[in-house]
């Protein structure tokens, strides 16, 4: 397996874990300062999609410039 497709593997689910870590802080929090089951329709699931969104973005764009780099380094060897 070549080095990129290991950081890959290994880079997703810390990200993943870095999230839920993130949203469990938040949870917590609003659950010390006595939040109402409310906050969590209005404040919790926006925030965790935006969370979330963030990270895929980030790893996705991590995989894109990769591949753009890859390519192009190809396509140099082939000239």
């Amino acid at each position: 397996m070549k080095p990129f497709a290991c950081k890959c593997l290994f880079l997703l689910p810390v990200i993943l874990f870095l999230d839920y870590l993130i949203l469990v802080a938040f949870g917590v929090t609003s659950c010390f300062f006595g939040m109402d089951d409310d906050v969590y329709c209005q404040a919790y699931l926006p925030a965790a999609l935006m969370i979330i969104a963030a990270s895929l973005v980030f790893f996705v764009s991590i995989i894109a410039r990769k591949n753009k780099k890859e390519v192009c380094d190809d396509n140099e060897q082939t000239v």
